[in-house]
């Protein structure tokens, strides 16, 4: 069994942090469907499927998360655990590798705010 270890802007969570990240993931799409089909009833103005963006923005950033095992908050705060029980965490020492961890969380965010936006403009649209 082969172990990762932590690679500044790259990969800052282990097997165990990343089943909590494919879980919210999970959730977010769950959730989203389910809304989508709870808004689809007469009783709902069409513009109430913009609430979709909330689970869809915590789906997506979920399922990025864990494919890039990488964890925005993790990242924003200069921490992470590569091989620790869940939520145990390690500082990240250096600057520059806080400096790139930020730098991806970004990323990670902008990619799931794009995936959101669309999914929840294409559940306005039909």
């Amino acid at each position: 069994m082969q172990t990762e270890k932590y690679t500044p802007g790259v990969c800052n969570i282990g097997p165990q942090e990343r089943i909590h990240r494919l879980t919210a993931g999970w959730i977010g799409t769950v959730a989203f469907i389910g809304l989508f089909i709870y808004f689809r009833m007469d009783v709902f103005p069409k513009t109430a499927n913009f609430y979709l963006l909330i689970p869809a923005l915590l789906g997506s950033i979920g399922f990025l998360q864990n494919y890039f095992h990488f964890c925005v908050n993790f990242g924003l705060r200069g921490l992470m655990n590569m091989d620790k029980k869940a939520f145990d965490t390690d500082k990240v020492e250096q600057a520059e590798y806080r400096r790139l961890d930020r730098q991806k969380s970004w990323q990670i965010i902008g990619m799931g705010v794009g995936v959101s936006l669309a999914a929840t403009l294409a559940a306005y649209l039909l």
